[in-house]
C-alpha cells in the first residue's frame, strides 16, 4: 500500500524538481546555512514550549543553536521569533504539537504532524507556524492561499477523532528581524475538509509517476535548492555542487 506524508504531497505540489531533491534523493545540507538554521531553532522551540511550558520555548531554541555553534550569531533572530507567539497560544489547556496522524483513504496512508492542533468549544483547531525574515505580511498571505496543509491535517484529525465538531485553520509568522503577523482564524467547511481528503488520494497516485519539472514562483528565493536547480536549468554542472554541498539519505547514497 502507498504510504505518504503531507510535508511530501505539499511539496510535490509546489514543485516536482524540489520533490526530487527531498523526498527522492533526500539531500540534506551537509552545512545548513544561517536562516535555515535558524528557522529549525525557531520550530523547534515553538515545539518545546508547547510541550513544556512557554519558558521552556526560548530555552530550548538556544540549546538547538548552540549544538550547532550558532547561538551567537542567531540567538537573537530566534529570541525574537519566538516572542511573537500570541500570549493564548500558551493558555491552551491540551495543546498537540507534531502529534503523528496516520489515517488510510482508500489505497494510500497519509502521515502528517501538525504544528499544532487542539479541541476547544468552537472545534477543531489547525494552526501552522512559520518563520520569516523579511516580507512578512506577502509571505503569511502567500501561505494562507496556497498552502493546503491546514485543510490536510484537518482531513487527518477529522477521520482520526470521528466526530462533527466544525474546522478552523490558521497561520502565524514569526518574524526573526521584523513584525509578527497573526492570520486570522478561518472556519472550514465539511464540504472542504472531504474535498482535501479526495485530493490528497489524488495528488499520492501523481507522485512520483508524472514527468519531473521545475515550478518557478515566488517561494524560489526561500528554496535550499534554488542554486542547484538554476544550474540544472542554465546547463551548469549541477551535480557537482550537490557532490560539494548535500548528503543524501538515500540507501546507497
Amino acid at each position: 500500500m502507498n504510504r505518504v506524508s503531507v510535508t511530501e504531497l505539499q511539496t510535490w505540489l509546489e514543485c516536482q524538481l524540489k520533490w526530487e531533491y527531498k523526498h527522492r534523493e533526500r539531500l540534506r545540507h551537509i552545512k545548513p546555512s544561517q536562516p535555515m538554521l535558524t528557522g529549525q531553532a525557531v520550530h523547534f522551540g515553538v515545539e518545546a514550549g508547547l510541550a513544556l511550558g512557554k519558558a521552556q520555548a526560548v530555552e530550548s531554541a538556544l540549546v538547538y543553536l548552540r549544538k550547532s555553534g550558532q547561538e551567537e550569531k542567531s540567538g537573537k533572530q530566534v529570541v525574537k521569533a519566538l516572542e511573537g507567539i500570541p500570549e493564548w497560544v500558551w493558555e491552551i489547556p491540551l495543546p498537540q504539537s507534531e502529534t503523528k496522524l496516520e489515517v488510510q483513504f482508500e489505497k494510500v496512508v497519509v502521515v502528517g504532524k501538525p504544528d499544532l492542533w487542539y479541541v476547544d468549544g468552537d472545534g477543531i483547531k489547525v494552526v501552522e507556524f512559520k518563520s520569516s525574515g523579511s516580507k512578512e505580511l506577502e509571505r503569511l498571505e502567500r501561505y494562507e492561499r496556497w498552502n493546503t496543509q491546514p485543510l490536510w491535517y484537518l482531513a487527518l484529525l477529522k477521520a482520526s477523532l470521528n466526530h462533527d465538531l466544525p474546522c478552523y485553520s490558521q497561520h502565524i509568522l514569526l518574524s526573526t528581524r521584523g513584525k509578527h503577523v497573526v492570520g486570522r482564524e478561518r472556519f472550514v467547511s465539511d464540504e472542504a475538509v472531504r474535498r482535501a481528503g479526495h485530493q490528497m488520494v489524488a495528488i499520492s497516485e501523481r507522485v512520483g509517476v508524472d514527468e519531473i519539472l521545475p515550478h518557478e514562483s515566488g517561494s524560489c528565493d526561500f528554496c535550499e535548492f534554488h542554486e542547484i536547480c538554476e544550474m540544472r536549468l542554465t546547463g551548469g554542472d549541477f551535480r557537482s555542487k550537490i557532490e560539494q554541498e548535500f548528503k543524501s539519505g538515500r540507501k546507497g547514497g
